[in-house]
């Protein structure tokens, strides 16, 4: 027998010499055993087969990635055409069929084939359309892995809704809107009833409120909503409230803190006054806080009718104060006057469906806007001064004809009471004595206090033919007298304070903190007026300036401008 080690070491010619069939059986076995421990060891060519197994590989991961390109490609621009698309066709000013705008979008990129529907919902206040796209990109080289072809969803919605959103109106009512003839209130009016037509168009569901905030030299709250404030009652003749230059850096102005009324105080006229307290005046007077009701705070409201009613009501008169309706604008979006409009909801004068607003600045559900508008500029705010604003006054009234009579103290006794007759109110300022000194007060003479005073006779007058006319001795010195006792009685808070007031009211407003988005249109204002209304805006784009206030289309166009901001669309997906 020959051992195993010994065929491997002889090989094939061992394996031919064998001499029976045992020896070759087992010589072929060790030949096979030895071939194979020598392939085994035999390492050429290995490179060649892995390069061959990358290459491979990397064939089929560049196939793959020009094709997820074309893919791509074809899905980004099927998604972009699809939100503008959307966004057109689901517009609540859209008057074209909104499948018919989606298929025009779609046919006009080349893409239509991809378009597989289009899904309209409509309500009256709500619009969403939605398009339903899909591409079948063929692939190049994914097909070897069995995909024939990428299949590339691009949906798009889009709706267009009214959520909740708080609007206040504040705009000018001065003498200037009026003045000449001019035709701006009027145009205003117009302005202002489409506005309210275009934001309230659908609002079905009350998510809209408007509250209505006119104002000249004052803000005439009207009886029912300063009934909701604590303010001061050393009279009750207006409705108007003074604020404090600390008082303007707050957003809300408290139900429960005591607010001081305005003074009555008609700081122009020069005549006897003429008003309901004084039928029987024979002049006109225009008090720097009117008490018309027209003019009044409308806050909270969602009735068009109502709204514009209102709206077509105001009155143009007085001088301009942009800086306090802005502080009572922004007071009508401060959640701190909830229990206002929950005082005006049980008298009836809000909506109940507007109940818990104004609701927190932070709420993402709803948007607070304030409309700013004026045509003109911060002018002098007329005041008394504090000694003349309460108390008791040396003046007395005959309650049957208005006759009036005064104490003075400077004039020696006893004849120191100067009596003057209504039949003499409003004679020529002569070197001739309208009245008479006598030593007491004639029966049926009240003393007024000074508020009353000044609620019958503008300041001019009083100073003029209760001091001057009394006290002077010619012409000249009873005109000194009554310039006099004019500055004793009042001040005036000067433009550039109000236009400071302003701007601390505008920037807590756009502040981060409140969010509250500010538009502002300059009406034919001046300069100042234009760069007042400029500062107070959120931006510049929510700044409007109206050229040609006599024309009706200028001032129309920026509140609709305004308005569909207000309605602006949303991309849902």
């Amino acid at each position: 027998m020959v051992a195993a080690g010994s065929i491997c070491r002889t090989g094939k010619g061992y394996i031919m010499n064998a001499t029976n069939s045992a020896d070759r059986t087992t010589a072929i076995r060790g030949w096979i055993a030895h071939r194979a421990s020598l392939f085994c060891r035999d390492e050429s060519g290995v490179l060649i087969i892995f390069g061959l197994i990358i290459f491979v590989l990397m064939l089929m991961i560049g196939g793959m990635a020009v094709d997820l390109m074309r893919y791509e490609s074809v899905r980004a621009q099927l998604q972009s055409t699809a939100d503008r698309a959307t966004l057109a066709a689901a517009s609540l000013t859209q008057t074209m069929d909104s499948e018919a705008v989606v298929d025009d979008y779609f046919t006009k990129a080349g893409l239509i084939e991809y378009l597989q529907g289009v899904t309209v919902q409509n309500a009256v206040n709500f619009r969403q359309v939605q398009a339903d796209v899909q591409a079948q990109v063929p692939s190049l080289f994914m097909q070897m892995m069995g995909v024939e072809e990428l299949v590339g969803p691009a949906d798009s919605t889009a709706e267009e809704q009214i959520s909740d959103v708080e609007i206040t109106l504040v705009l000018d009512v001065s003498g200037s809107m009026v003045s000449g003839g001019s035709q701006k209130l009027a145009n205003l009016k117009l302005a202002a009833s489409n506005f309210v037509d275009t934001v309230l168009a659908g609002d079905t569901e009350e998510k809209i409120s408007i509250s209505m905030v006119p104002f000249n030299g004052q803000v005439g709250l009207g009886p029912d909503l300063a009934a909701s404030y604590n303010i001061s009652t050393q009279h009750t003749f207006n409705t108007c409230v003074d604020f404090l230059d600390a008082e303007f850096a707050a957003p809300g102005i408290s139900p429960s803190a005591l607010l001081t009324r305005s003074d009555v105080i008609d700081p122009w006229s020069s005549g006897a006054s003429k008003n309901r307290v004084n039928p029987s005046g024979t002049g006109t007077q225009t008090n720097y806080c009117s008490d018309d009701d027209r003019n009044m705070v409308r806050p909270f409201l969602r009735d068009p009718v109502v709204l514009k009613a209102a709206i077509n009501g105001m009155v143009g008169d007085g001088n301009t104060s942009i800086d306090i309706g802005a502080k009572w604008g922004l007071a009508l979006l401060d959640p701190g006057t909830q229990d206002v409009i929950t005082n005006m909801i049980g008298l009836g004068e809000v909506p109940a469906t507007f109940a818990g607003r104004p609701f927190a600045f932070d709420r993402n559900e709803t948007a607070k806007i304030m409309v700013v508008m004026s045509d003109g500029e911060n002018t002098d705010q007329h005041q008394l001064r504090p000694s003349y604003q309460s108390g008791a006054s040396p003046i007395y009234r005959q309650a049957s004809d208005g006759s009036l009579a005064i104490f003075h103290s400077t004039v020696a006794a006893p004849n120191n009471y100067y009596v003057i007759s209504a039949s003499r109110f409003g004679f020529s300022y002569t070197g001739a004595t309208i009245g008479t000194w006598q030593s007491s007060v004639p029966a049926g003479y009240v003393n007024l206090t000074w508020p009353q005073a000044f609620n019958y006779h503008p300041v001019r007058w009083l100073a003029r033919y209760l001091y001057g006319n009394p006290l002077g001795t010619t012409s000249t010195n009873r005109q000194s007298i009554a310039n006099t006792w004019i500055t004793n009685f009042r001040t005036a808070t000067v433009p550039s304070v109000k236009n400071a007031r302003l701007d601390t009211v505008c920037d807590l407003a756009k502040s981060v903190t409140l969010g509250v988005r500010v538009f502002t249109i300059a009406f034919e204002a001046p300069a100042a007026g234009q760069a007042a209304l400029h500062s107070c805006a959120s931006s510049d784009g929510d700044y409007f300036q109206v050229l040609n206030g006599e024309q009706a289309a200028e001032i129309d166009d920026a509140f609709q401008m305004i308005a569909r901001q207000i309605t602006s669309l949303r991309l849902t997906q």
